[in-house]
């Protein structure tokens, strides 16, 4: 993991000095790099006490044959809890997968693979349909994908976003005409401090 906000990287190290955990080093520009498993339980148990709550967060349809991105704000970490959006494609005959990502300023840290339906293969969206795309937190990793009423339902990762950090989409073979919308996330937003 690297963290490259110098305040938010502070906050990280207390955190792993108070668990007894030495990570790696920080450089002259203040990034932190280390490999270590900071379980999301701990970093909301320290966030606890913060003012917090959950908020439901949306996102203006993007133009035509874009994606979208949420862009959590400089004084808040988020955890997502659910999240919705509509695709509907368009006529060009191509199956369209969206991908969830994970982005900080710099570059794309996780990529999200693609929702798997009941037999394995990737869950895609087909030409000329109009499918509403979900992702929940607590699923135990099930995949639910039903194309005949063109909803697809999937496991949400557990997240904790930091200020500045983003929450993605990035359709693989989005066509000009194509277009989300309804998009919408439950967040618990926590103050950071």
């Amino acid at each position: 993991m690297i963290v490259r906000d110098p305040g938010f990287a502070q906050k990280v190290l207390h955190l792993l000095q108070a668990r007894g955990t030495s990570p790696a080093v920080t450089n002259e520009l203040g990034l932190l790099g280390f490999v270590v498993t900071i379980p999301a339980a701990d970093v909301l148990e320290n966030a606890a006490k913060a003012p917090q709550g959950f908020e439901v967060v949306t996102l203006a349809n993007p133009a035509a044959g874009a994606d979208w991105t949420f862009v959590v704000p400089s004084d808040r970490i988020w955890v997502p809890q659910l999240l919705k959006a509509r695709l509907t494609t368009a006529v060009a005959a191509a199956n369209r997968a969206p991908l969830l990502e994970v982005r900080d300023a710099a570059a794309t840290l996780v990529t999200i693979l693609e929702p798997k339906s009941a037999d394995s293969v990737g869950a895609v969206q087909p030409a000329s349909r109009i499918f509403d795309w979900s992702w929940a937190r607590l699923l135990g990793g099930a995949a639910v994908l039903n194309t005949g009423d063109g909803v697809s339902t999937q496991a949400l990762p557990d997240l904790v976003l930091p200020p500045g950090f983003q929450l993605g989409m990035r359709t693989i073979v989005l066509q000009a005409a194509d277009q989300w919308s309804a998009i919408i996330m439950l967040v618990q937003s926590l103050r950071a401090t």
